[in-house]
């Protein structure tokens, strides 16, 4: 028995639209991948820059702080010292990076005041320490210890 290909059981769709569907698809569905990946990618950068500045700003503390240190122990050396500025550890002024610089100046001639300041990878701090020195016993006391504004 012959048959006509219009007595076919099986039949071919024939759609000219049905590309157009599946590619529109194929763009909406990379578009969402692309957009999700970006907006990762933005996040996980904004992390990376905010830990390396908190990490900066934790460093430049810790330098100013030793830089404080010093300062108390060059007072505990010589009750009499008194600096326009120097550099935690030694370097010519200005301090270069990394480095803390202090200054010490005298309120009354049993009280001084230390200011240490340094900054690290963009990231300043500065610290006011005040100590009273004994004029006896020369003890020092340090009376206040504040981070200060920048």
């Amino acid at each position: 028995m012959k048959t006509t290909p219009l007595s076919s059981k099986f039949y071919v769709l024939c759609s000219h639209r049905g590309g157009q569907a599946t590619l529109t698809l194929a763009f909406v569905v990379g578009g969402t991948v692309v957009l999700i990946g970006a907006t990762l990618a933005f996040i996980v950068i904004s992390f990376i820059n905010s830990s390396f500045a908190f990490q900066s700003a934790n460093r430049a503390l810790a330098a100013a702080a030793g830089g404080a240190e010093d300062a108390v122990l060059q007072l505990v050396r010589n009750k009499d010292f008194l600096s326009t500025g120097y550099c935690v550890p030694a370097a010519s002024l200005p301090c270069p990076d990394s480095y803390a610089q202090v200054v010490i100046s005298r309120l009354f001639s049993s009280q001084a005041v230390i200011t240490s300041r340094a900054i690290i990878g963009g990231s300043q701090r500065r610290l006011e320490i005040v100590v009273v020195i004994d004029p006896v016993t020369y003890k020092i006391t340090v009376i206040s210890w504040r981070q200060l504004a920048i």
